[in-house]
């Protein structure tokens, strides 16, 4: 958790980091007892993991390789903070 919260830009000191521990015990509540292991799952396969679990249907992804890559850089690009 903290290697991603620096991969992200935020210190120790940050209000992420200070965080951590409320957000590790609200998670291990009931609310979240269900659990996924994505360890190994492309992003289309947890969603579709996801989806299943909740009894929903997805509709197909009908872009090509390439769009489909665009649209990856285009969601990492809105996430960097300047």
């Amino acid at each position: 958790m903290q290697k991603r919260l620096r991969r992200r830009g935020d210190g120790p000191g940050s209000w992420p980091y200070r965080q951590i521990g409320r957000c590790v015990e609200a998670l291990a509540g009931e609310l979240f007892a269900r659990h996924l292991e994505t360890d190994g799952l492309s992003v289309a396969e947890t969603a579709e993991r996801i989806a299943a679990a909740l009894q929903l249907r997805l509709d197909e992804d009908r872009r090509g390789p390439v769009r489909r890559q665009l649209g990856r850089w285009l969601v990492q690009l809105r996430h960097i903070r300047f």
